[in-house]
């Protein structure tokens, strides 16, 4: 018996040729220093579509949009109680949105994810879901709030017995104020509570400077990032205090018509509870051909790294993803 949620997408992604419906597709694959691998593949439908915060050509003042995406995930950990062990997980997710002015947007996912153990044979399944709104406070300052359930699998994190994706119900406030047309304030305040019992706030703060925002997009400052677990857990790194602070970089240039490059990251000085200092590192690459407002595909490569006198932790991944109008 074929799932009713399956046979919508389907339906959803064969929908004849419109100019309001617009499909996404993103492939990924991770791998860190302990050798736990992750592929995921996300494929949508959207008819419709909006962004208060860079308004699409065209786009009116109210928009509604309806969508189907499915996220399939396949993975192996050799970290498993009892050795290496591989998993694989799909979740299927209904989204709404809406725009009512320039200035006020919302919306809201419902999904349910299904999780394999694929070596044991141990199985769960559990709901998941998000609400966000977003405010314009002016023309280039805005304000946004989330609550949103997922899972730690989605961030390549696992138990150690691999049997279950680890829910997570987050909580997340982000500001951005510009005060001239070449300085900004971004601010995220983030609290999660994980379904093994712990806890994580965050709060990160950056002052960036625009040397350049069109059509070269060229932001640099300074970012600091706290955060704190209510305890240690054995599965996934959770010190009890961190603090980093270090230089950030935000840019993106077209070199040739519909082809441009990208380039973003960090490098951090971090601190942790009863830890000697270390030093922490994200980057991430990208080129893109076509537009925003059409087609377009993207190729990018994250590395991820920190280390310290005596250890050491990194993480590498490569994504390929593209949209399209009908």
């Amino acid at each position: 018996m074929r799932s009713p949620i399956l046979v919508l997408l389907v339906n959803c992604l064969a929908v004849p040729a419109l100019a309001a419906t617009y499909g996404t597709a993103q492939t990924e694959f991770s791998r860190n220093v302990d050798k736990v691998e992750q592929a995921r593949l996300n494929i949508s439908s959207t008819y419709g579509r909006f962004d208060v915060l860079w308004p699409f050509e065209n786009e009116t003042e109210s928009v509604e949009t309806y969508g189907l995406s499915v996220d399939l995930f396949k993975g192996r950990s050799p970290l498993a109680i009892g050795g290496e062990q591989t998993y694989s997980a799909v979740k299927p997710t209904v989204t709404l949105g809406k725009k009512w002015s320039p200035r006020v947007s919302a919306s809201a996912a419902l999904g349910w994810l299904s999780f394999e153990n694929s070596t044991t044979g141990d199985k769960s399944s559990t709901g998941a879901g998000h609400a966000k709104a977003t405010y314009m406070t002016s023309e280039t300052s805005w304000l946004t709030a989330s609550l949103e359930k997922s899972f730690l699998l989605e961030e390549m994190i696992l138990a150690r017995n691999v049997r279950d994706p680890i829910g997570v119900l987050t909580v997340k406030a982000t500001s951005n104020v510009q005060a001239t047309e070449t300085w900004k304030i971004t601010s995220v305040l983030t609290s999660r509570s994980i379904a093994d019992g712990n806890s994580r706030n965050e709060v990160d703060v950056a002052g960036m400077y625009a040397f350049s925002r069109y059509p070269t997009w060229f932001w640099v400052g300074v970012g600091l990032d706290q955060v704190n677990y209510s305890r240690a857990a054995a599965d996934y790194y959770s010190p009890e205090s961190s603090f980093a602070i270090g230089p950030r970089i935000d840019f993106a240039k077209p070199i040739r018509e519909r082809l441009t490059v990208k380039f973003g990251g960090s490098v951090n000085y971090v601190k942790e509870a009863s830890r000697d200092a270390a030093t922490g590192s994200y980057f991430r690459a990208a080129i893109e051909w076509g537009s925003r407002e059409d087609d377009a595909v993207e190729f990018a490569v994250i590395d991820s790294r920190s280390g310290q006198t005596s250890s050491s932790w990194s993480s590498q991944s490569v994504t390929l993803g593209g949209h399209w109008a009908f």
